[in-house]
């Protein structure tokens, strides 16, 4: 930080609650999306090799804008949620793609679980991992970043089984068990890696 301004640079996912200070804006870099803000609550998943980089915002405003084109600025309001798909990382043959950057706003995800309800983007900096009707294919990197560890899924059957949980404490080993009960999968696992077949 220095006198003008507060800037970081971001990959991953972190929640920020920013002090306003009017004279020093806080500035966060990712590799596809720069966030300027006064003062305000919200969550920054860029992760790298991912195609999607989304933010959330939970109170207070934010201007966003995409680095590729920087001179568009995208405001977003309490409880709005923007991701911005990199379509060329979503081709898996290679092919050219007209349009390289998606842009969707939303609202946040509220799931209900047990009677209890989630805002699934910022659940995780309260120790729960939420996630409501996503395929095995969508779970496996947040399995992988929450429990460190490498996930290979060999059938592409599996992959297309949707799940609905909080996980809190259980272990990966409890985790995957409970999944077979609702679909049938095999696993194994060796240290950090774990095959499903």
């Amino acid at each position: 930080f220095n006198e003008k301004v507060r800037e970081i640079t971001l990959q991953g996912e972190a929640y920020f609650d920013v002090a306003k200070d009017k004279n020093r804006p806080f500035i966060i870099q990712t590799a596809k999306i720069s966030i300027r803000v006064l003062g305000t609550a919200f969550n920054v998943k860029a992760y790298p090799n991912e195609p999607k980089t989304e933010t959330t915002l939970i109170r207070g405003a934010i201007e966003l804008s995409v680095n590729e084109r920087p001179e568009e600025k995208i405001l977003l309001k309490p409880s709005e949620k923007i991701a911005v798909i990199d379509s060329k990382m979503l081709s898996a043959e290679g092919e050219k793609l007209p349009s390289s950057l998606i842009l969707t706003i939303g609202s946040l995800s509220k799931i209900h679980v047990d009677n209890k309800e989630y805002i699934q983007e910022t659940s995780w900096i309260t120790d729960k991992l939420v996630f409501k009707d996503e395929t095995m294919e969508e779970l496996i990197p947040k399995l992988e970043r929450w429990y460190n560890v490498s996930i290979n899924l060999e059938s592409p059957k599996i992959k297309r089984y949707r799940y609905t949980a909080t996980i809190t404490e259980e272990n990966i080993n409890e985790v995957l068990n409970a999944m077979q009960l609702i679909k049938p999968f095999n696993f194994k696992i060796e240290r950090n890696d774990i095959t499903i077949y």
